[in-house]
Order: structure tokens, then sequence, then C-alpha cells
């Protein structure tokens, strides 16, 4: 018998930001609805960057264990048990994910439908039999790798960002088309574990990375053995009896031949919307997804949208994280009449040095603010850095003339870990003078940020007036 459900919410999507809205929902006391099947939630899972993770915290202690000769420990040739490597990241993965169960969301009260879904008109979505009504929508659908149109690529069982997580074979000669922040962790994971690898890219390699700190992580990757080619085109992909063939145009070297045992495509996600039919609910589109207006919103005045459904954003597996992040803020101006704000989220890189930032690039500050200033303070003054060899890389900071934090940008050991604090400090409109205020431990990374804040008061250290006041004070003894 056909069923009629009204409540407060339905969430259309059951991956990362689909359930966290659910359970965000469910928890102010909301009557909710989540609409869940494989077509609309795709193979984005929360659970790629704990894989990636996974994958590199494997690389790192191979790394570590070649890197072991200056002290004298001899293990240059350290042995890759890759199963075992697989059921690592398999382990973590089942980790990450087992808070993510229907049977949590069900101990909240949420209602959960598992059928084909489409909109019927702008306030109401057909699910197998059942009609949901509910005041608001909150479209979270998933995302699936872009497959680039490249020659020859459909003829081969090509990598993904995915599936290179899931494989339990090693890849001995890996090329990855695309040199974004997925690529280069990927590239350097699978490096450490053994393999010949390259990476591709039409524009420069890390391209959404401040230049300056992007350069100390490819100078890092370049070390360890990776090629990479940047403001190069793949022009065909052929398969032979014994290897992959990839024809490769180059800016400097012209056309090139690379042969490989496997090829990767980490380009970029498209958002999956499993034939919800977004049209007959009066959402407007573009070439890429949803249109987004503020505040989340789309076309239809009753349903938001994750960001990622528009398109955006959806180059690596931490989109995840910012669906989560996003999915708590729209529920909460839903529930409370409230437009979500857009707080200062951080963004990482999970290479070795790390890259984290968060705020505004110098670039992007320029074009903002007449005056900018900049701080910098590298690794190579910190003692623990320098203990752990560990001491490439920098903290960059922009600030206003005056002080005010726009940005920060670190490239280093524990960046991820080092960025909460500048995090916190955008977010509350902390002045560079009051973050100097800040003590750090000791021997520690956290220490380079100390420092860098402490160079605000280099200039008037140097002052005229300054000076004459220290003079003045030393008269009276």
């Amino acid at each position: 018998m056909a069923e009629i459900l009204r409540p407060d919410l339905c969430v259309v999507g059951a991956g990362p930001g689909g359930f966290t809205a659910a359970a965000t929902a469910a928890l102010f006391g909301a009557p909710v609805v989540l609409v869940a099947n494989q077509t609309l939630d795709g193979p984005w899972r929360s659970a790629g960057a704990a894989a990636s993770a996974a994958l590199s915290y494997a690389g790192a202690h191979v790394r570590a264990a070649r890197d072991s000769a200056f002290l004298g420990m001899g293990a240059s040739a350290a042995r890759i048990n890759h199963p075992r490597v697989h059921a690592h990241v398999q382990r973590v993965v089942a980790a990450s994910v087992a808070e993510e169960s229907p049977y949590r969301l069900a101990a909240l009260g949420v209602r959960i439908l598992q059928d084909e879904a489409r909109f019927i008109d702008g306030r109401s979505l057909r699910v197998g039999d059942t009609t949901v009504t509910p005041r608001r929508f909150l479209i979270a659908t998933g995302s699936e790798p872009v497959i680039p149109d490249i020659p020859g690529l459909a003829d081969i069982d090509v990598l993904t960002d995915d599936s290179i997580l899931d494989t339990t074979h090693h890849p001995e000669r890996l090329v990855i088309i695309g040199a974004g922040r997925t690529g280069l962790t990927l590239a350097q994971a699978q490096r450490r574990l053994g393999a010949e690898v390259t990476l591709i890219d039409r524009g420069p390699a890390l391209r959404r990375e401040d230049p300056e700190i992007a350069a100390f992580a490819l100078a890092a990757l370049r070390r360890e053995g990776i090629t990479i080619h940047e403001r190069a085109t793949v022009k065909r992909v052929e398969a032979t009896r014994d290897a992959l063939h990839v024809d490769v145009e180059t800016e400097g070297d012209g056309d090139i031949a690379i042969e490989a045992s496997h090829v990767c495509a980490a380009v970029g996600r498209k958002p999956t919307f499993g034939g919800l039919d977004l049209q007959a609910a009066g959402i407007a589109t573009t070439e890429t997804g949803i249109a987004l207006r503020r505040g989340h919103a789309t076309s239809n005045r009753r349903v938001y949208a994750l960001a990622a459904t528009s398109g955006a954003g959806t180059d690596s597996h931490f989109a995840a994280h910012l669906a989560k992040d996003e999915a708590r803020r729209i529920v909460r101006g839903i529930l409370f009449r409230a437009a979500p704000a857009a707080p200062a989220v951080p963004r990482l890189t999970m290479t070795d040095p790390e890259i984290a930032a968060v705020g505004l690039s110098e670039t992007e500050a320029r074009a903002r603010h007449r005056d900018v200033r900049i701080l910098r303070a590298p690794f190579a003054q910190n003692e623990r850095a320098e203990a752990d060899r560990a001491a490439a890389g920098e903290i960059k900071v922009v600030l206003t003339r005056r002080g005010g934090i726009l940005g920060c940008a670190i490239v280093g050991p524990a960046a991820g870990e080092l960025i909460v604090p500048w995090t916190l400090a955008i977010a509350e409109g902390l002045t560079i003078a009051q973050f100097s205020r800040l003590e750090m431990p000791t021997s520690t990374y956290s220490a380079v940020s100390r420092d860098v804040a402490l160079s605000f008061y280099g200039p008037q250290t140097r002052s005229r007036w300054v000076k004459g006041m220290v003079r003045f004070l030393r008269s009276f003894g």
C-alpha cells in the first residue's frame, strides 16, 4: 500500500554528508527520512581519506627502514609484504566507517528508505511505493571518479583513486594522470611501496596550492624518484601483450612514450544523481552539477544541496570531510531558519612533507586587499625538525598591514596538526599580535608557529621610535 511521509527533512543520499545530515537533524529532535541506495550514494566513501592515510603510513615505514642506514642499521633493502599492506588498509577502512551504521541512525529515529528515488514535482520525492513530502530536502548524493576522454583509455582496465586503494595487485610501473592532491598522495605511497611512478598533468602540479609551498613537496617527490610531467598531455594509451604504452606530449621534451603496467586516473570526481529527475523538481543545473546559490540553496527554495553536487571541490578523498562539515551547517540553518555561515576550512595534502592551508593564499589576498604582509619561518630553524631529519619546509602567513590573519600555508612535518590553531585564529578574527601570545612547548614542531608570529615584531624593533624609547628608559637606570 502506498505510504506518504511528511518529515521535517528528507536527506537524499547516504554518503558521508548524507549520514551526517540525517544524524544531526535527528539529534535535534527533527523527524528525518534518509533515502539510500547504491545508485545515489555512488562509490564516494568517507573511507577514502582513511585508506589514503593507511597507505601513506605503510609507505612511510618502508621509507624509514630504507633511510636507517645513516644510523648504521643497514635496512636499505626492506622487504614489502603487499597482502599485509592491503590488509592494514582494509582494517583502517573498516574502523573509519564503523560509526556510519544504519542501526545508529535507526536508534536516533531516522526512517531509512532503500529504493530507487525520483522527484515527481518540486515538493515530493517518490521512493519505491512511498511518497516523501518534507518541509525541506537536502541532496547529499555521492560522486564518482572522472575518466578522462583519452584514446585507448576506455579499452584498458584503468585504475581510479577509489579502485587503486582496493586492489591487491601491486603496480610495478604506474602512470597517474592528474597531479593534484590525490594524485601526489597516491604517487608517493606507491613509490615507497616499490612502484616506478610517473605523474602527468595538463597544468602545473598542485595548482590549487601556493606555488612557493607546493615546490617543497614536488622537490621531495622528485628526490624519491617520481617523474612529474607538468603541462603535458596524454595523447593515447595502447595495450600490448606485455605492457601499456602511454604516449605523452610534453612542454619541454616533445613527444615521449612511457611503458606502464597500470594507469590510474586521478583528475577529479563528478556528482552522481541516480535518476533523481532534478528537472521535475525545478532544480537548475549546470554542465558540472546542481547550480547552487548562497547558503547551499538551489533554485527550488525547498531544496538544499552539498557543494560536491555542483561539481565543485571534488578532486580528492578529503571532500568527504568537507561534506560532513557542510551537512552540519546546512541542517542547523534549515532547523533554525538561519543562513549557514562559511567557516575557515583547512585543506590537507597527505604527502611527505605534508601541505596544509587555511584562508587566503598570497595571490588571493593581494587581489582583495591593498596592503598585504607576508611572514615566513623555515623548519630548518626548528630543532625538532632537525632531529627528525625533516627540516625541508616552511610556514607562510598572510596578514593585513595591521596584523589581521588572512591565511596560512604550511609545508613540513605534521602540517595537518600545525594548521589547527591558525584555523581557529582566522575563524575568531584574531590578530597576529594575539596569536603570538600563545605559548608553544619547547622542542616541538609547533614552535615554528611561535617563530613566525614573533617575526611580525622584527621591523618594529628596528624602528627609530622604539630605539629612542629604549634609550630614554635607560636614562632612569
